[in-house]
This record gives C-alpha cells, structure tokens and sequence, in this order.
C-alpha cells in the first residue's frame, strides 16, 4: 500500500501541475512528518485535526509523539489551525510552530458554532474552516 498511495501522490501532484491550479488541499496519508505528501515546500495553510492514538507503529506510542509527527507538516510562515488537543499535544504543535515562526490558531469547540443543520460526523475536525 505506501508504495501505491506514494504513486498515487505524485500523478495528483503531476496533475496539480499540468492543471496549473491556484490552489490544492493534500490530506496526509499516515502522519505527516515523514509522509510523501510532505514534500510540498511551502503552504500557506496547515490544518491539524484531532489527535488519537492510531497508527502508532508507525507514529509512536503516545500522543505527544504523535503530535511532533503531525505537526511535521507546519511550513515556515504558515497559517495553522488546529482544535482542541489532548493533554501535552497542543504544546507540542505550538513549539513546533514557535521553531518555524508560523501562526497557530486553536479554532473554537464545535458547538460554539450555531447551525441551522447540525452536520453528524467529524464535529471537531469540521470546525476548523
């Protein structure tokens, strides 16, 4: 599968480029630090959403592991957004951000939002627009 999903992330990124889009949103496939999609330079947009413990052979055992390995996606400069994290994580991230001068944003809990339709699924992860 990762050499699947690194091939698959090279044609989206070759398309990206033939298309000459002015904007592409890239969700990381495991992670992000060492994660192919990481190979973009610069962005100007970072969203990080809830943390949990997953893919922990891969990320590390405990969540402030996984929070430096998903932080690896912050870029010099950039704006990042992320929610509300467990205990020590959000640390990890803002120290991060501090080390490449970018700017975090933690975005409100979903239900300070008022919604004429409530959404369902992800509640936290939609909060960050």
């Amino acid at each position: 599968m990762p050499a699947y999903f690194n091939f698959l992330t090279i044609l989206a990124f070759d398309m990206f480029l033939r298309a000459k889009v002015d904007v592409a949103v890239v969700e990381v496939g495991v992670g992000g630090r060492y994660d192919c999609t990481n190979a973009v330079r610069r962005t100007s947009t970072v969203g990080i959403t809830s943390l949990g413990l997953e893919h922990t052979k891969l990320l590390g055992d405990t969540l402030e592991e996984i929070a430096w390995q998903k932080s690896g996606i912050v870029k010099e400069g950039s704006d990042v957004f992320t929610v509300r994290q467990p205990d020590g994580c959000l640390d990890v991230i803002a120290n991060e951000c501090r080390k490449l001068g970018a700017n975090l944003q933690v975005v409100r809990d979903f239900d300070d939002y008022q919604w004429q339709r409530k959404p369902v699924m992800s509640a936290n992860n939609l909060a960050i627009k």
